[in-house]
């Protein structure tokens, strides 16, 4: 084996367990393989889990509950068990799945267990790029592995064995040796925050929080993938002055699973806008954002901040802007080539004729009221493309979203680009769809709804808007695939 770990020692690992869940299942079958520099040595038992075995792990497994009797429980191995991995990479494919559960038998056994395995799927992908498939059935096929016998532990964690030896005759050592550090490389966690904290952590979609010495968040951030995100915090090759010196004041990590990206979405800009994280500036900034309304009075344009506004009908609205600044700038970059008043505009305060009337830059609108309507047209056509969209739908928006793996689900509902709320439960969505509307438009969330409906229907296609009854308006629903 060419790979030049600290220790030259692997762990070829594979569990067969008794269902998906390593905090509610049990193992049924364990195999370690050992590599020390060129010794191999092979162990497995079969394991009483203490617990029925479904009828379809028996049926993927052949490990049928009269071969189970008479087996040690995992109490009476974990010793071992944690011996044999002590001091080695632990490689699995699918390494979490085997990791978690190994961690938390041995847990459950008073043995503390951290270590960065070596996942053989990630491996196999960085490895091959321009291959597709990388289950294990799908690398046995590829490289003409022999496996006595699929979905038992040891004939499993012998096929892993056999492709890491091809590996080191397919690449140079070089090549493997960076592969695997990248896969495997630590997280740089300050001394004050324990690893067993991060490993608990899942891989799924989510909002954390990082906190300091206090109850106020140091930093609040989102992710399809928890686990990973937040490791990136910590990560050595991480370079960023400000996630370094986020992780350096962190203490405690605390997170909120979403059942998609969305979700989390929303989740994160409310709780930016609700507990203002210190590091979140760029957030906290852009939360509400501000508008143009076009008025038939003086001034023609008023910047309005969205925290004001309650309701988009009635006025003809442009934007929205992160910053007064913006929209001003904006509108100075509209006059000079159109020849507008800046008094008309509300960006001049000081009585006719304006200061642009007398360098030529402004048509006399501030003094003659027939320009002045021919410089409204002139205005709104100008604004045209900054204008903002109407409502595409009769009524309300209901957009749900669903975890596969978790059955975790929510719906958001949406009227007139604002989120009215969510709900998890039919009541909750009753609740929501039945009264009248209560709107708080905000920057943030129109975009992030833009970003949503433009991703679901340009990019997947799957996007349904459906007609349904309700009291106040109509209810439009589309599923997130």
């Amino acid at each position: 084996m060419k790979y030049d770990s600290e220790t030259g020692s692997f762990a070829f690992v594979d569990v067969e367990t008794s269902g998906g869940s390593a905090r509610e299942d049990r193992i049924i079958e364990i195999a370690v393989i050992t590599l020390d520099e060129g010794v191999v040595n092979r162990w497995s038992s079969l394991v009483d889990p203490d617990c029925d075995v479904p009828l379809s792990i028996q049926a993927l497994t052949g490990i049928q509950p009269d071969m189970l009797r008479g087996t040690p429980p995992f109490h009476r191995i974990a010793t071992e068990v944690a011996e044999r991995l002590h001091g080695r990479l632990f490689v699995a494919h699918n390494a979490r799945f085997d990791y978690g559960f190994v961690r938390a038998e041995l847990a459950r056994c008073g043995i503390t267990y951290t270590t960065r395995p070596l996942c053989t799927v990630r491996l196999s992908r960085a490895l091959f790029p321009a291959y597709r498939g990388f289950s294990l059935d799908a690398l046995i096929k590829r490289f003409g592995l022999t496996v006595s016998a699929r979905h038992r532990a040891l004939p499993d964690a012998e096929a892993l064995l056999d492709l890491l030896r091809i590996y080191t005759d397919l690449f140079p050592a070089e090549t493997l040796n960076n592969a695997i550090r990248s896969l495997i490389k630590q997280a740089s966690l300050p001394p004050h925050l324990s690893s067993i904290v991060l490993d608990d952590i899942p891989q799924c979609a989510g909002v954390y929080r990082f906190y300091g010495t206090n109850d106020l968040p140091l930093y609040i951030g989102k992710s399809v993938n928890l686990r990973r995100r937040i490791l990136s915090h910590f990560s050595v090759a991480a370079k960023q002055k400000s996630s370094t010196r986020v992780g350096m004041e962190t203490r405690r990590i605390e997170y909120d699973r979403t059942p998609g990206d969305l979700a989390a979405s929303i989740l994160e800009l409310q709780q930016i806008h609700a507990l203002h994280p210190i590091h979140n500036r760029q957030g906290r900034k852009a939360a509400s954002g501000f508008l143009l309304r076009l008025s038939h009075t003086l001034p023609l344009m008023e910047i309005v901040s969205a925290d004001a506004v309650h309701t988009l009908r009635g006025h003809t609205w442009y934007g929205p802007f992160f910053s007064p600044a913006r929209a001003k700038n904006l509108l100075l970059q509209l006059a000079a080539p159109r020849r507008l008043c800046l008094i008309l505009l509300g960006l001049e305060k000081r009585r006719p004729p304006c200061f642009g009337h007398q360098l030529g830059t402004c048509d006399g609108a501030c003094i003659d009221a027939a320009r002045g309507e021919r410089m409204y047209l002139r205005l709104a056509e100008a604004l045209a493309p900054y204008r903002l969209p109407a409502w595409p739908y009769q009524g309300m928006l209901l957009v749900h979203e669903r975890d596969p793996d978790s059955g975790q689900e929510e719906a958001h509902v949406f009227y007139d680009w604002c989120h009215l709320g969510r709900a998890k439960c039919e009541s909750e969505l009753a609740e929501l769809t039945e009264r009248e509307p209560r709107l708080q438009f905000r920057a943030d969330m129109f975009y992030l709804l833009q970003k949503t409906l433009r991703q679901k229907f340009n990019r997947f296609r799957k996007l349904k808007v459906l007609a349904a009854p309700a009291p106040q308006t109509r209810l439009g629903s589309c599923e997130l695939f």
